[in-house]
């Protein structure tokens, strides 16, 4: 029997499509995931857990290879419908590991990806998208780890030549640590990339910060970047030259921080609660399947879906 499309339906609904549509998604796992292999299905992926972001009817996956024993290369795949639209391993292909651990995008043209080096070695690597870039390569020394991010073409993964180098440096010169830990997008044009680091985060001139002595590392760092990463904006850290707090625009366009325990809100065990659990009660719904029934009054109405839409506004706890 059709189902009347009430008021109370049409509201619902009107929320659950606000819900489903953010501005921009983005998602980061500083260490990385180990892939089992190049060419997986979507369902594989999700089988796996491997990180991704949604938007739409598209999502992209992202993670590494263990190529050999002492060597990682990072992995990007794309599929719309379930259908692979893109994969590619060849963002960076030497001696040395590299990991992709992060996507912003937001639906449309804006995609960044965010990767890790520890050095620089012989052969094809992201320094052939950093030419203009803030930083254009990793700097001297070898073994800590710099990140780097690229804007890529959502519709073939590969990236223009927009990407930067993130870096500390030692007082020696050489590169130290620094690991993504999240990326957002600043009004309509710039990127603000978050960052821990070690001693010393950089200045927006490239010239390494004067630490207070007050904080215990990694140090809360961030940078405000043009759209192409040609040029940081804007950069502070906590514990290094007078900052105590970040600057309002540093703080107005950092998302929530990412929460994994999202209980009974998360339908499809993503790790998130948001709108692809909407879309996937919906689907269930339209197929009467009783797990729909999410009220346990043994009926399949907008109860339910406006069950679901509350659980999702509550959020998550911190995991």
């Amino acid at each position: 029997m059709p189902r009347m499309l009430t008021a109370a339906w049409l509201m619902a609904l009107a929320t659950a499509a606000s819900l489903a549509q953010p501005a921009a998604v983005s998602r980061v796992t500083p260490s990385g995931f180990l892939l089992s292999s190049t060419g997986l299905t979507e369902q594989e992926l999700i089988d796996a857990l491997v990180p991704s972001v949604r938007f739409g009817n598209t999502s992209i996956y992202f993670g590494f290879l263990q190529v050999s024993a002492a060597n990682q290369d990072p992995v990007i795949a794309a599929f719309r419908d379930g259908v692979r639209l893109w994969e590619r391993a060849d963002y960076e292909t030497t001696g040395d590991d590299g990991r992709a651990v992060g996507i912003l995008w937001d639906g449309r043209d804006r995609l960044y990806a965010a990767f890790t080096a520890t050095g620089t070695q012989a052969g094809p690597d992201y320094r052939r998208f950093t030419t203009t870039g803030w930083l254009t390569s990793y700097g001297s020394g070898g073994g800590a780890r710099a990140a780097i991010v690229l804007r890529l073409d959502p519709e073939t993964g590969i990236p223009f030549e927009e990407g930067s180098f993130f870096r500390a440096q030692l007082s020696t010169g050489r590169t130290n640590t620094v690991v993504v830990e999240s990326l957002a997008f600043c009004d309509n044009t710039d990127v603000l990339v978050e960052l821990g680091s070690f001693f010393f985060p950089l200045r927006t001139d490239t010239s390494p910060m004067t630490f207070d002595g007050v904080a215990p590392s990694p140090f809360p760092y961030r940078l405000r970047m043009t759209a192409d990463m040609s040029a940081a904006l804007q950069a502070e850290a906590i514990g290094f030259d007078g900052t105590t707090s970040f600057s309002p625009a540093l703080t107005e366009c950092v998302p929530p921080p990412a929460t994994f325990d999202c209980g009974d809100a998360d339908l499809n065990g993503d790790g998130f609660a948001d709108g692809n659990d909407i879309s996937l009660h919906l689907d269930r719904s339209a197929a009467q399947s009783q797990a729909a029934d999410v009220t346990a009054d043994g009926r399949i109405d907008v109860f339910d879906l406006l069950e679901v839409i509350g659980r999702i506004e509550q959020g998550c706890d911190p995991a």
